[in-house]
């Protein structure tokens, strides 16, 4: 599984320092983070610098043996620069994970130049994308480009959010996914903050061979209890989450 975060110098801050924090996580048999690199054409936003605070941090977690991935939420509104953001991030991280959601609507075109532009530059690079699950309410956005530069897909299957229970939101997502011809390996994301704690056992029996949690930001004690208490009773095995096979 691999632990999303958003706003990694505050959540150093909160923590009380990296050392603390890495503690935290592999106590929880949490060994592989994304975080946040980019805004779209820009490395910093609304005052927070994340490629600064990355690069404070990345060596810390991989001098820990964390895998270490970074994400940014995409516009393609300016393709030239957001392009040499993606790559900055790639260049100093084990993978990349596209974040597009309504900015990228319609952007066919802008998604095809950035995507094709990054496969061609790092062919061998694990690159993901996370949107939305239900594509038949989001048909604007471009899946299919997505689907044809990326190695798996991560939709977000925030059931809590969607006010679903957690069989239709994965079941509708498959569905989905399969009836739009992408055929990506599926990882779902899922909500660790607001949950209940029987969803999370019953996510897990869907055996998925890997899972992004969103996210350090805003998880919740359930989760946190989840992962320290009760994974181990639940197989036997250190890290339910990872254990399971591909569903």
């Amino acid at each position: 599984m691999f632990l999303w975060i958003r706003q990694l110098q505050k959540q150093v801050n909160k923590f009380g320092s990296i050392n603390a924090l890495i503690d935290i996580l592999k106590r929880l048999s949490i060994s592989d983070v994304c975080i946040k690199y980019h805004e779209g054409s820009k490395f910093a936003d609304e005052g927070i610098n994340f490629k600064e605070a990355y690069m404070s941090y990345a060596n810390d977690f991989k001098n820990a043996d964390f895998r270490v991935g970074t994400w940014g939420y995409n516009y393609f509104n300016n393709v030239a620069d957001e392009i040499n953001c993606i790559k900055s991030a790639i260049d100093n991280s084990d993978y990349y994970i596209y974040n597009p959601e309504v900015d990228v609507a319609n952007e066919n075109s802008a998604a095809e130049m950035v995507c094709s532009s990054i496969r061609n530059r790092y062919p061998d690079t694990i690159i993901g994308y996370s949107t939305f699950p239900i594509i038949s309410y989001h048909e604007n956005i471009p899946y299919l480009v997505f689907n044809k530069y990326c190695d798996f897909a991560s939709p977000k299957c925030y059931w809590g959010e969607m006010k679903w229970n957690v069989d239709v939101c994965i079941d509708r997502t498959f569905k989905e996914y399969r009836k739009y011809n992408l055929d990506k390996p599926i990882y779902p994301s899922i909500q660790i903050y607001n949950v209940v704690y029987n969803d999370l056992a019953r996510y897990i029996g869907y055996k998925f061979s890997y899972t992004g949690l969103w996210n350090l930001d805003d998880w919740s004690s359930t989760f946190v209890d989840f992962l320290s208490n009760k994974c181990s009773e639940i197989n036997g095995q250190e890290n339910a989450f990872n254990y399971y096979e591909e569903y």
